[in-house]
Parts: C-alpha cells; structure tokens; sequence
C-alpha cells in the first residue's frame, strides 16, 4: 500500500512539470502527455519506487529515453512512408517490382489501420473490406448513421494524411 502512495505522490509532484519539461523538447503537448505517461509506467513497474533518491532526476532520464526512442520511430516510420510514396509514383515499373509494391503498400496500410480507434477502424473495416452500408454498420454497431459516415470519413482522411504526408516532405 506505501509503494502505490509513494507513486501517487511523485505522480502528483512531477506530472505536470514533466509534460512541461517534455513539451519544451518535442514540441507537441500530446506527445508530451504520451510520453509522460509512459515514464510514470515505467516507475509502476519498479519493484521498490521508494528507493528512488531524486525522483525528478530519475523521470527526467527515463522520459529522455523515452523520448529518443519515439524520435527514432518517427523517423523510421517518415522514412518507410517516404519510399512507399515514391514506390507509388513509379512510372512504370516490372510486374515483379509492381507486385512487391502493392505488398508493401499493403503492409503500410495495414499498419496505419491500426493506428485508429477501435471504432473509426471497425467503421473502415466493415464499409471498405465488408462492403457493409452505412445502415448495415449503423445497426451492427448500434450507432448513427451520421456516425458511421463521420467515423468513415475521418478514418480515410487520416489515413490519406499520413500515407502521403511523406510526399509533401520532399518539395
């Protein structure tokens, strides 16, 4: 019981200033809310939180970690869209190269999908891969059609965004 008030009380000490100290680095508050998240994660799964002699100086070097190893991802996941994008735009590639993109285009979009929402991908998933009306996801989700048409439209949207925001970056 100590160890889970000791966590509330750094949680309650450092949070905020945490999401300040992370959000002067990556410039983006919801990063820098994840991120924190994330560090204060990390200090549940500590066997003796108690221990910890400084604890700003200990989330500050696991958030850091935390935070180059987003960074990495990021450029990661830019780099991979980037060749996707350019694969796309091949002029007029061999049936091999052609069918090796599709295969990869599949996997990138496979991967963007399950970056949504639990129900802005069942929306996706039932209209586009089941052919479902919007009635049909409507009643199937017990949800509005209006729903169904913001959730669709929404998913698109965003996975066209983030397919081609790689594209943008290269003029």
């Amino acid at each position: 019981m100590m160890r889970l008030i000791h966590i509330k009380s750094v949680y309650l000490e450092h949070f905020e200033w945490l999401v300040r100290w992370l959000n002067g680095r990556v410039r983006c508050t919801e990063t820098a809310r994840d991120l924190s998240q994330d560090t204060f994660v990390r200090l549940l799964t500590l066997a003796d939180p108690e221990r910890i002699d400084s604890p700003r100086a200990w989330l500050m070097v696991v958030a850091n970690r935390l935070m180059i190893n987003n960074f990495h991802r990021k450029r990661l996941e830019h780099d991979t869209l980037e060749q996707v994008a350019l694969l796309v735009n091949e002029e007029s590639p061999s049936a091999e190269a052609a069918a090796q993109n599709q295969e990869l285009l599949a996997l990138v979009v496979d991967t963007l999908i399950s970056e949504l929402s639990e129900r802005h991908r069942q929306v996706l998933l039932m209209s586009r891969v089941q052919g479902m009306t919007y009635k049909e996801i409507s009643n199937a989700l017990n949800i509005s059609t209006h729903n169904v048409k913001y959730y669709l439209v929404s998913s698109v949207a965003r996975l066209h965004e983030r397919l081609f925001e790689a594209k943008s970056h290269e003029h």
